[in-house]
């Protein structure tokens, strides 16, 4: 199956080419049928258009002061996940709760052996109730 479509891939890109090639040689033969001085008429308008565009946009650029807006930023709205439903009001409650009962623990030997097997448990906490107080 990988060798046919590697066989398309050629293929195609064979075909790409030979229409990219008739496309260039028929612009050539459009080309070199007129003389040298129609070439350099030909420049030198494309030139003059060219160069003339370039100063109207800084013309225009210029002379606007910047009062008008090319484009408007729409208000940011927040997904509905995101704003406070009752879920994430109930695991902020939860998360208080773990932590008031950490911190009645603090002079008890449970809350040293806790501490040994977990040592940054206290700081997780703090870190998700702040994550939820702040509304991610």
């Amino acid at each position: 199956m990988e060798e046919t479509n590697e066989k398309r891939e050629v293929m195609v890109s064979e075909k790409l080419r030979t229409i990219k090639k008739s496309i260039a040689d028929f612009l050539n033969e459009r080309v070199n049928r007129l003389s040298a001085s129609h070439k350099r008429i030909s420049l030198l308008l494309f030139g003059f258009l060219l160069g003339i565009i370039c100063i109207a946009q800084i013309v225009r650029s210029v002379k606007e002061d910047g009062k008008s807006v090319v484009f408007t930023i729409e208000q940011i709205t927040l997904p509905r996940d995101i704003l406070q439903s009752d879920a994430r009001k109930e695991k902020l409650k939860e998360l208080l709760r773990i932590k008031w009962i950490l911190d009645s623990l603090k002079e008890t030997t449970v809350y040293d052996s806790l501490m040994i097997a977990r040592p940054g448990l206290v700081d997780s906490v703090n870190l998700l109730i702040q994550h939820y107080q702040s509304g991610f």
